[in-house]
């Protein structure tokens, strides 16, 4: 009551003796006449005007845009507010997006082709191949990336991708992160990872960047795309070749050593070696030979794991500084 009280200038009294509120925008140049709603009627209201074709689920601030302009009462933002909170149908069906509401868990890894990180990323432009699909597989400890173009996202495509080209190269990993698309939730390849004694994880609902690793190398890779495909952007899956050689001989911010050199204990040669020349490396016997690379192997991992759990700890550092934890009491009634 005080609070209509101290708008009482701006009372006005209906023909119908409804009261009601004028109220001038500033924003729209436009006065308004507000009803003032009793108490018993204000969450029918602010639901109403929240849902259905009043405000069609459109999110707080469209909700309260549309209420300003025909009610009023006091603390009306607040109950706008649970009226979005009580809707069903948002619960069940809108994206959340809670934002640092824990702390970062670092997922760590201390040997190549231990995780490995599987996405597809698509459709693109239909190559003149007929691909539309990319497979992307990278490996957490190394930062080796596979690029495998695909006709379609079949979870029969994949797992034979997976098998032939990944676990029949580079050996059978002990887990595999992927998202909950069907494709990788899919019976067949499921039994894949069963008989492979393969451990299968997948991604929070809606958190991709659980799996960091191969969105980051999305990003990489659709950049690098965009600069070398041509104009009808039909030979795509031709190109993924070069971006893949590209991407693994060059340094890495997390680990400081080239993927290729992880993966192959030595650098790659490149096109500006021939041309250019480089010095020839010095003679050594077999025994020589294989004592030394393991040493180089053995020191690089060292550095690697160190590297790895340094950059870890640099961004659990930098994401928990912001973080806003959110605690829920026992008997808290929550979404499932």
């Amino acid at each position: 009551m005080k609070t209509l009280c101290s708008h009482f200038h701006d009372l006005r009294l209906a023909e119908d003796g409804t009261i009601y509120r004028e109220f001038y925008d500033n924003r729209t140049s436009s006065l308004y006449r507000q009803t003032i709603v009793p108490a018993h009627l204000r969450q029918q209201v602010a639901s109403e005007l929240y849902k259905g074709l009043n405000g069609g689920h459109l999110g707080y601030r469209r909700a309260k845009s549309q209420l300003r302009k025909r009610f009023y009462w006091p603390r009306w933002c607040t109950d706008v507010k649970l009226a979005k909170r009580r809707c069903l149908q948002c619960a069940k069906h809108q994206r959340s997006h809670p934002h640092r509401q824990g702390e970062l868990q670092p997922l760590l890894t201390g040997a190549p082709w231990e995780w490995l990180g599987i996405d597809v990323t698509g459709p693109h432009p239909t190559s003149s191949k007929g691909n539309t699909y990319i497979l992307t597989v990278i490996d957490h400890f190394t930062k080796w990336g596979e690029l495998f173009p695909m006709r379609n996202q079949e979870a029969s495509t994949v797992a034979k991708l997976l098998m032939d080209r990944v676990i029949c190269v580079h050996g059978c990993p002990i887990q595999i992160l992927t998202d909950q698309g069907p494709n990788f939730e899919s019976q067949l390849f499921g039994e894949l990872c069963r008989r492979m004694s393969i451990d299968k994880i997948r991604t929070s609902p809606y958190k991709p960047s659980t799996n960091g690793n191969i969105e980051r190398f999305h990003a990489t890779m659709h950049s690098m795309l965009a600069k070398w495909v041509s104009e009808n952007q039909r030979d795509w899956d031709d190109k993924l070749p070069a971006v893949a050689f590209a991407y693994r001989i060059t340094p890495q911010e997390a680990t400081g050593y080239t993927p290729f050199f992880l993966q192959f204990g030595r650098e790659a040669r490149i096109t500006a070696d021939i041309v250019y020349g480089t010095l020839a490396s010095e003679d050594l016997s077999t025994d020589e030979f294989v004592t030394e690379q393991q040493q180089r192997l053995h020191t690089a991992f060292e550095h690697t794991r160190e590297h790895l759990g340094a950059a870890a700890k640099r961004r659990k550092h930098q994401y928990d500084l912001r973080m806003k934890p959110r605690t829920f009491a026992p008997g808290s009634w929550v979404w499932c």
